[in-house]
């Protein structure tokens, strides 16, 4: 699927680093001197990017799991979601939950993108008996058991 992109510097451009893999690697902006993200700092970096995502569908932007493993960085917001109707350049929020400072450099992987098709949910109003509760586990939180 061809995606309209506006793309300040093809250096940002997302591409996959491999054939098989699922997701884009999105790159972030910052100084051509890096930016020291300091321990539970939350900075937003820009992407440089601009995408026109097809109604009908949306982008998901998920952290990499090595900015989790190495950088001690994450979303602030666990996930970001790109709608269709989002036209301005994708903002990324980092948040660094280490005790060390972690320079963030111009260019470098912090995140990956997913395109995905909305699924159109339409609600049917029932009571809560012992058909809705059919197969029902029971619990909440942690109902599955011990790890």
């Amino acid at each position: 699927m061809k995606i309209q992109i506006v793309c300040k510097d093809v250096k940002y451009l997302p591409k996959y680093a491999n054939d098989t893999d699922f997701c884009m690697d999105v790159k972030v902006q910052a100084p051509e001197e890096g930016y020291e993200l300091q321990p539970n700092e939350v900075h937003i970096f820009g992407t440089g990017i601009q995408i026109k995502v097809p109604n009908g569908w949306g982008v998901k932007i998920k952290p990499r799991s090595s900015t989790g493993i190495k950088l001690n960085c994450r979303l602030a917001n666990s996930e970001a979601v790109i709608d269709a109707g989002y036209r301005d350049e994708i903002m990324l929020a980092i948040h660094n939950f280490g005790t060390e400072p972690q320079i963030i450099e111009d260019g470098q992987r912090l995140c990956q993108l997913e395109l995905v098709e909305k699924k159109y949910i339409e609600w049917d109003i029932v009571k809560d008996d012992e058909n809705f509760r059919e197969g029902d586990r029971g619990g909440g939180i942690g109902s599955t058991g011990k790890a």
